[in-house]
């Protein structure tokens, strides 16, 4: 039975995310996206935060201008861990995002 309520696109793009670590220190890992919906994306990557942390994800889309960004901010859903090398990621799901371009506010 399919629970997903928004389609979702597959493409892989460069993505940097943050989340409040042990303590409270500010982590950092980075990955790319496997696929990407209007309700969130599911990031690949070695290095990921445990489910039900909050995080803020920045996708950059523009590889070649650095400049079209996808802001957000949401909560790690599920982590998974794959058997081979590169299948390791985790599920995010968004509550709120911006888009950017040339570090300015395009939408919100």
């Amino acid at each position: 039975m399919e629970l997903r309520n928004a389609i979702r696109y597959r493409f892989t793009v460069p993505v940097v995310f943050r989340w409040a670590g042990p303590e409270a220190h500010l982590l950092q890992g980075e990955g790319v996206t496997r696929d990407v919906s209007t309700r969130g994306a599911f990031i690949v990557t070695p290095s990921y935060p445990l489910a039900g942390a909050a995080l803020r994800l920045e996708i950059q889309f523009d590889r070649t201008n650095h400049n079209l960004k996808l802001i957000s901010e949401g909560l790690v859903m599920r982590v998974e861990h794959g058997n081979l090398v590169g299948e390791d990621g985790f599920a995010f799901e968004t509550s709120a995002f911006e888009l950017q371009r040339n570090g300015r506010l395009v939408e919100k």
